[in-house]
Order: structure tokens, then C-alpha cells, then sequence
């Protein structure tokens, strides 16, 4: 993969090991309501962001509460998290310098809030590294489109097939696979078992550990 000139990183699940609590907040949100949520409840929740998941949870569940109350609700849970609580996963940052030292560029491409995301950036020091930070949010859009994925490498003038999209999550993989980019599967407590086994068929490669990530840059 030597003609790669960007990569672009998912946050949630991909550089921090945040779906976890996700997760516990969803489970515990639904519960207020009596509602056993599905299995596959978070992997259909994720690429919507919270603003889209918000809307999903109102209308899968058919809850009488407002899309408004489901969001504050879940900001307010996972706000602390981020701000206070949230690292990164074991690696990143060594690999991060090493691509940028390599002179690829380096993109955040995520679904989560911005506010969120800046406040572990600053903290954890991964926006050091980073050469531009996005979310759906500013583009109108989810990660059931590869909208995010196109509007980064358009930011740098290049082509899909110059860049590289890290997700944990196999429909994102897939949504970015069809449109021309490589695909770096990450490997994520929230993706093992069936999902994992899906991201390593999509992927060209796939991430167990990011301090061995590096090896398909060289």
C-alpha cells in the first residue's frame, strides 16, 4: 500500500475504546422504557450518530418520549466520558506519529459529537496528529453513506483509491469499500463474533493491534 497518501480514522470503537459504555447508556436508556433491546441494536445505532440514533431508538421502539429528550439524555450520560474518562487504544498515538513522519496525511472522520471528540482529542493528544477532524453532523449526513469518507479525501485532492478507512464497524466498511477507498478493519470488544469475521471479509486488512498496523505502510 505504498501509493497511500491519507488515512482516515473512525473514532468510537476504532482509536478508543468507547462502545462499551455506549452500549451500557443505550441498554439503560431502553430499560427506563421496559424495552429488551435487540442484539444488534448498537452495530444499527453507531453509524447514525447521535442526532440520527436518537430518531431510530424513538421509532424502532415506538417511544412516546421526543427525539429531543432521547438526545440530551444520551449526551448527558456519555458527557463525562469523554471529557474525563476516555483513552485511547493501546498504540495509536506511536502509529499515528509514524504515519505522519511517513508524510500521509491524517483525517478524523466520525459520528459522534464534535465537542465530544475534541475534548478526548485534546487530552488524549492525538490532535497533535491530526491533519482534519469532521463529523456527519457538519456534512448533513451518516455513515450509511460514504458522504464523510468522499468529503475527506476531496479536502486533500485525492482519490479513494489514495486513501485508506480505519472502522470497527462492518456496514461502514462496506459503505467505504464500494466507493473506491482500502479498508483497514479494527479489531473491537464491540465487534467480536459474527461482525469481526463480516470486517475481515470486507477489509484489505485488518487491525488486531495498532502497534502492528504500521508493518502494511512499508
Amino acid at each position: 500500500m505504498k501509493n497511500i497518501k491519507m488515512i482516515i480514522l473512525d473514532f468510537d470503537g476504532t482509536v478508543v475504546s468507547s462502545m462499551g459504555y455506549m452500549d451500557d447508556m443505550l441498554r439503560d436508556l431502553l430499560l427506563q422504557y421496559d424495552i429488551v433491546p435487540n442484539d444488534d441494536m448498537l452495530s444499527k445505532i453507531k453509524p447514525k450518530g447521535f442526532v440520527g440514533g436518537a430518531a431510530f431508538i424513538k421509532d424502532e421502539y415506538k417511544l412516546h418520549a421526543s427525539k429531543e429528550k432521547i438526545f440530551n439524555h444520551m449526551r448527558k450520560e456519555l458527557s463525562s466520558i469523554y471529557t474525563d474518562k476516555l483513552e485511547l487504544k493501546a498504540h495509536v498515538i506511536d502509529f499515528v506519529k509514524a504515519i505522519r513522519d511517513n508524510g500521509i496525511k491524517i483525517c478524523l472522520a466520525t459520528a459522534n459529537q464534535r465537542d465530544f471528540v475534541l475534548a478526548a482529542t485534546d487530552r488524549t493528544g492525538l490532535d497533535k496528529y491530526l491533519d482534519y477532524t469532521v463529523t456527519i453532523n457538519e456534512l448533513n449526513t451518516n455513515k450509511q453513506s460514504p458522504k464523510i469518507f468522499l468529503h475527506c479525501a476531496q479536502k486533500f485532492n485525492l482519490t479513494p483509491e489514495e486513501c485508506i478507512v480505519f472502522e470497527d464497524s462492518a456496514h461502514s466498511c462496506q459503505v467505504a469499500k464500494d466507493a473506491g477507498f482500502y479498508i483497514a478493519g479494527v479489531s473491537d470488544e464491540s465487534n467480536k463474533g459474527k461482525e469481526e469475521k463480516e470486517i475481515r471479509n470486507i477489509s484489505n486488512i485488518f487491525v488486531e493491534d495498532f502497534s502492528k498496523a504500521l508493518q502494511f505502510f512499508t
